[in-house]
Parts: structure tokens; C-alpha cells; sequence
């Protein structure tokens, strides 16, 4: 985060080759939210960056389909098996795609009925 505010270019989407750069801001900020929330985070679960970068463009996929109202059977699947998805995770996620607060709310209610403990 200390190099983002001196250089906030390095989050520029020309700068973003791989299309991983705000996924990567997307684990940083929910492992420190976790860890504030949790006294634990995501890297506890999963230590290296491909399936870090797995893990968030799918959850991102799932809060889209929930969104949209196009969810899955997988979909739900996948979140019942997750046990490295937090309320927080799913907090995160929501508010990268969505600004309609009723939205929000309801999307992130029924996500989170699928979700075990974190």
C-alpha cells in the first residue's frame, strides 16, 4: 500500500499486462481486513500466488453471476466447499462491482448463506 500511494500508476490498467494487478490489491486489502476481523486471513489457507489468483477471479466470477442473478448449482457448490472464503472476502468483492446498496445487501446475504466458518 506505501508503494501504491507514492507510484499510484502501478495500478493503471496499461501498467495491469496480466490483468492480475487489482487482483493482487484484492488479496492485500482482504488479508488485512481478515487478519484485523479474524485474527487470520486468506494467506493462512493459500500460500502461493496462482491459486491466490484462482481463488479471487473466481469468487469475482460467482459475486458477478449473484449480481446478475445468473448463479449456479457450481457456483453454490464451489462456496459450501470454500473454507478459505470469508464474510469479509465476499464484502470486498461485492463492493468492486456493485454501488446499489439494496444490491449489495441482498447479494452478499445469499452468498453468505452458502458459506462455512471462516
Amino acid at each position: 500500500m506505501e508503494s501504491y500511494a507514492k507510484r499510484p500508476d502501478i495500478l493503471m490498467e496499461a501498467s495491469d499486462i496480466t490483468g492480475e494487478l487489482h487482483l493482487c490489491m484484492q488479496v492485500i486489502s482482504t488479508c488485512s481486513f481478515e487478519q484485523e476481523l479474524y485474527g487470520h486471513n486468506l494467506l493462512d489457507m493459500i500460500h502461493d500466488y496462482h491459486s491466490l489468483m484462482e481463488f479471487c477471479h473466481r469468487l469475482n466470477e460467482i459475486v458477478n453471476h449473484f449480481l446478475t442473478g445468473t448463479e449456479s448449482a457450481a457456483d453454490i457448490s464451489w462456496l459450501k466447499k470454500s473454507t478459505a472464503l470469508s464474510p469479509k472476502a465476499v464484502d470486498i468483492a461485492i463492493q468492486m462491482f456493485c454501488s446499489d446498496e439494496d444490491l449489495k445487501e441482498n447479494v452478499f446475504s445469499k452468498i453468505c448463506s452458502h458459506l462455512k466458518d471462516f
